[in-house]
């Protein structure tokens, strides 16, 4: 089968005779607790837990795994609480994006100029639309409220983690499988929903600095990440001494997970990634000719997404309007838009993330427990993997058949001559305006 999938066969070879795995042994007769089940790491976290527990593959003899999807009637929230705590080891996911002001990353708790303990006490106490008037200038400093919030947990983590079985993850973008359970599987975010426009000819500018590391992380090498830790955590915390980070400051184990120490990739490379392969997700979905351009420069951005993307959707809506329709292109753009405009707060320079603590618990790990639970991104080929990505892309978001012809020649040659057109009519317009008015 395309795409590099699983096998039948590969089942058959993990239940044959093979070392032990220290990681399965750790979670031998073990329960675990899931928040977050529902969402696109979560899926893969229990997809890796369940496959492989039943076929022997990785984590034997699981006990039972509880998943928070709801508030569950009857139980007090306290008690869930207390019950989560008492679990032998906690593994909080957190983002390497917390600390936006730093040009380099430890693996530490960082000074944040909002304590959480007054995020908390204005929540419990202010009433809604108060908070809503705050909120702009409190989280101002991050990309989003979600950085924001997760940079808050942290300071809570770090406040009980003294006392607590407890280590954090930093992970970067989180995209697509690599490998597990099948190659090419994701879900709709914000970076693939950009990447869905461009795959539909809709989206052709970017803004940001196409120098700066995209920071993508595959979410089963991420998961694999989480069970690891969640393993050294349980048992061999007190062999871990990163020496990058003073002792003293250090009370919590954390794990900056980056693609830039293992297998840099630029935003500019990433866009050269998908147009490169873009025959992969080719199909009768798409409306334009495909073409992509990464800008620095806000005013050029504005200018051409003005041309290129609000132009053109006004044009297409006003025929779907006159064929008695509802317009949405438009609506489409405007998501976009606040989608490419919140990836672009991101990552604004280039930033070091040091990974000593990864980097360590790799060294850790036995050969057997490599194979299994795999985070090693220097295995990685970009090439490969987007390949990949983007087969899995048309499947799973695009709804078309792997095996599916794509759009013919024809129809192709039409699109570039109705871009050409539109290029050529609007640069008219332009030429005569300035003529008009100057």
């Amino acid at each position: 089968m395309e795409g590099g999938d699983i096998f039948i066969q590969d089942f058959i070879n993990d239940l044959q005779e093979s070392p032990e795995s220290q990681i399965q042994k750790c979670f031998r007769g073990s329960s675990i607790l899931i928040t977050g089940g529902t969402g696109f790491v979560g899926k893969v976290l229990i997809e890796k837990l369940l496959s492989k527990f039943f076929f022997s593959r990785s984590c034997r003899d699981l006990n039972m795994i509880y998943i928070v999807a709801r508030p569950l009637n009857g139980q007090n929230p306290n008690e869930r609480v207390k019950e989560m705590f008492i679990s032998p080891a906690f593994v909080h996911v957190s983002s390497i994006f917390t600390n936006p002001s730093a040009l380099e990353i430890y693996e530490q708790f960082y000074k944040s100029s909002v304590p959480a303990s007054t995020v908390i006490q204005m929540v419990e106490t202010l009433p809604d639309y108060v908070l809503n008037q705050v909120t702009a200038g409190l989280v101002s400093e991050w990309p989003d409220i979600v950085t924001f919030t997760k940079a808050m947990s942290e300071q809570i983590v770090q406040s009980a983690g003294q006392e607590l079985p407890v280590c954090v993850i930093r992970p970067g973008f989180v995209l697509g499988t690599a490998n597990e359970p099948i190659v090419g599987w994701t879900n709709l975010n914000d970076l693939t929903g950009c990447a869905l426009g461009f795959g539909l000819g809709l989206v052709r500018i970017f803004h940001g600095p196409s120098h700066v590391n995209a920071e993508i992380v595959p979410v089963d090498m991420l998961v694999n990440l989480l069970l690891v830790a969640c393993w050294d955590l349980i048992g061999n915390k007190t062999d871990v001494v990163n020496e990058e980070v003073p002792r003293d400051v250090v009370n919590t184990l954390i794990y900056n997970y980056a693609s830039s120490n293992y297998k840099p990739c630029s935003w500019n490379q990433l866009g050269e990634k998908f147009f490169k392969n873009q025959k992969k997700v080719l199909s009768s979905n798409f409306f334009f000719m495909r073409f992509y351009y990464v800008t620095d420069s806000i005013f050029l951005y504005r200018v051409m997404t003005f041309y290129l993307h609000t132009v053109p959707g006004k044009i297409v809506d006003l025929f779907i309007w006159i064929l008695e329709k509802q317009p949405r292109l438009n609506d489409f753009y405007r998501r976009v838009h606040a989608a490419a405009k919140h990836l672009s707060s991101y990552q604004r320079t280039r930033v070091r993330y040091h990974n000593h603590n990864v980097s360590g618990l790799m060294n850790k790990m036995s050969t057997r427990d490599k194979m299994l639970f795999d985070f090693d991104m220097s295995t990685v080929s970009w090439d490969d993997y987007f390949d990949k990505y983007l087969r899995g892309f048309r499947v799973y978001l695009m709804g078309n058949r792997l095996q599916a012809s794509g759009t013919n020649n024809n129809t192709l040659n039409r699109l570039i001559t109705i871009h050409y057109n539109l290029i050529i009519s609007i640069c008219f317009l332009i030429l005569i305006y300035v003529l008009y008015f100057y």
